[in-house]
C-alpha cells in the first residue's frame, strides 16, 4: 500500500475518534468543517483514483471501503449533519477548498516530479 493511503486511512481514524470525543461541544461551525473537508475528500478520490482504478484494484478497493465506512459512522453515528445556517455553511465552503487545493497541489508536485525523473 502507498503511504498516502495509509496516511489518509489514520487520518479518518483520528477524525473519527475526535468526533466521539468531543460529541456534545460541537458547534455548527465545525460540523460544517467537517462536511466541506469529507466532500473534498471525497471529490479529489474520484478525480485521482477512479481513473487508474484498473491499475490496482486491492488499493482502490481499500480505499473505498475506507470512504464507505468514514461516511457511515461520521454522518450516521457521529451526528455530523450538512449545516443549514451561515456559520456552517461558511465553514463547510472553507473547509473544501482548502482541503481541495492542498490535495491537487500535492498531486501536481508528484506529477511533475514523476515526469522529470
Amino acid at each position: 500500500m502507498r503511504l498516502e493511503t495509509i496516511v489518509r486511512t489514520f487520518l479518518y481514524v483520528l477524525l473519527t475518534g475526535l468526533i466521539f470525543i468531543f460529541q456534545g461541544t460541537r458547534s455548527e461551525w465545525w460540523s460544517g468543517v467537517i462536511t466541506g473537508a469529507l466532500a473534498a475528500d471525497y471529490l479529489t478520490w474520484l478525480f485521482f483514483t477512479i481513473p487508474g482504478i484498473f491499475d490496482c484494484m486491492e488499493e482502490g478497493a481499500w480505499e473505498a471501503m475506507v470512504n464507505l465506512a468514514a461516511g457511515i459512522i461520521i454522518f450516521n453515528y457521529g451526528h455530523i449533519a450538512v449545516p443549514r445556517g451561515d456559520d456552517g455553511l461558511v465553514g463547510a465552503f472553507f473547509a473544501f477548498f482548502v482541503v481541495f487545493a492542498v490535495k491537487a497541489a500535492y498531486r501536481g508536485c508528484r506529477y511533475f516530479i514523476a515526469s522529470n525523473e
